[in-house]
């Protein structure tokens, strides 16, 4: 399938379940929605208040045409970490999945289609509900976590994905060290890290801070470990 396929697909799934069938008009939206996000982000959310940052997350109306219009890979090809990851779980024969900030499923998707066990989180009720429908429409079973309400379970993980996700996030050390906390002893996590690279990675850990970049880009792959004497979670490159 050539992006230009892709991208008719795409528009066709939300216009599909957004109830619009003018594909100009859902092109407008998906391709005015980073300015759309912006906006909504400038005029609803405080950075200093977690509470605001959650409502835009759940409000947003934006958000789903923007991740929808990134997975075309009209504007790049980012999106295509996730293929990275899936052959890097495969090779260490990883059955248990969850996509931490799963968006609007894509990743989900493409691992549940190879027989993985998938659970998706987010703090987006609107975007996990956009990717339950996405799944259960391709018969795919999958398990879902609002991290508003829930948390995520203990040792229940051997692979974690984290895409563009840790320089959204108020407390990214905070996040590792529930991810560490997902893992099962051995477990991996692959974090596709898509703005200021090093800073975010020296950001989430004292343990990963030394951390070189791939040759795919600005992602890493690091090994869930134990704790030191401190208790600090330990990852360690992969």
């Amino acid at each position: 399938m050539d992006t230009k396929d892709l991208q008719d697909s795409l528009l066709g799934e939300i216009g599909r379940y957004e109830g619009c069938a003018d594909v100009v008009e859902l092109q407008r939206r998906c391709q005015n929605a980073v300015a759309n996000v912006r906006q909504e982000w400038q005029e609803h959310v405080n950075p200093e208040d977690p509470h605001s940052v959650e409502q835009f997350y759940e409000a947003s109306q934006a958000m789903l045409y923007e991740l929808m219009w990134w997975h075309t890979l009209s504007e790049d090809a980012s999106p295509l970490a996730y293929v990275t990851a899936l052959r890097f779980a495969q090779q260490r024969g990883c059955r248990h999945f969850l996509d931490f900030g799963s968006g609007v499923g894509s990743g989900a998707i493409l691992f549940a289609r190879h027989g993985f066990q998938v659970t998706l989180a987010d703090i987006g009720p609107r975007l996990l509900d956009f990717s339950q429908w996405r799944l259960e429409l391709r018969g795919l079973p999958a398990h879902y976590i609002n991290l508003n309400t829930s948390r995520l379970p203990s040792q229940a993980f051997d692979f974690v994905t984290a895409m563009d996700v840790f320089e959204h996030l108020i407390d990214p050390p905070g996040a590792a060290e529930q991810l560490w906390a997902a893992l099962k002893p051995g477990g991996f996590l692959f974090a596709r890290l898509a703005a200021e690279p090093m800073r975010t990675v020296r950001s989430i850990s004292s343990r990963i801070s030394s951390l070189p970049l791939n040759a795919y880009g600005y992602s890493v792959s690091l090994r869930c470990g134990a704790t030191s004497g401190s208790g600090t979670p330990g990852f360690s490159k992969v």
